[in-house]
């Protein structure tokens, strides 16, 4: 009813919703641009209002948080999670991967949770952006084995 609404009101020729992806997408057909601009607002506030509705409260809207770059090493990232498996690492805002347990350190590590702490700060290395589950993969091991390549010239040469 409100799709018909909308059609009548703005004088489309149609309006197709797919829902198939991980975010909507709404396709507006018409004759003319202006209609299909005010139409565009109008679905707009109302997906912006029915988000503000939303137990999960994110925004269809709100722009993608850009992926990092691999080979890339980001300092100073936050551990929010730690497993016997490995630590997940907060990169930047949005932006979360695992560094595996034999990335953590140059030795073999028995318990993950005796060394590392949710909220300590490490270096880390972007490995690749998607492994098997689709998790970005990282390595503190490559982070410091490339900072001692860098301090120390006869290693680098």
């Amino acid at each position: 009813a409100m799709i018909r609404s909308l059609i009548e009101d703005f004088g489309l020729l149609n309006i197709d919703i797919d829902e198939s992806g991980a975010e909507g997408l709404v396709t507006i057909t018409s004759l003319d641009p202006a209609k299909n601009a005010k139409a565009e607002e109008k679905i707009r506030f109302l997906v912006q209002e029915a988000n503000n509705f939303s137990p999960s409260g994110s925004s269809t809207l709100n722009k993608r948080v850009p992926d990092p770059e691999v080979g890339k090493i980001y300092k100073e990232c936050a551990i929010v999670g730690v497993h016997p498996f490995g630590c997940f690492v907060e990169l930047y805002s949005g932006k979360e991967g695992l560094v595996h347990v034999s990335e953590l350190d140059g030795k073999r590590i028995a318990n993950v949770a005796d060394k590392f702490k949710v909220g300590d700060k490490m270096d880390v290395k972007v490995l690749a952006l998607k492994d098997q589950k689709g998790k970005i993969r990282l390595s503190r091991k490559a982070a410091m084995t490339e900072a001692a390549a860098q301090t120390d010239p006869a290693e680098a040469g």
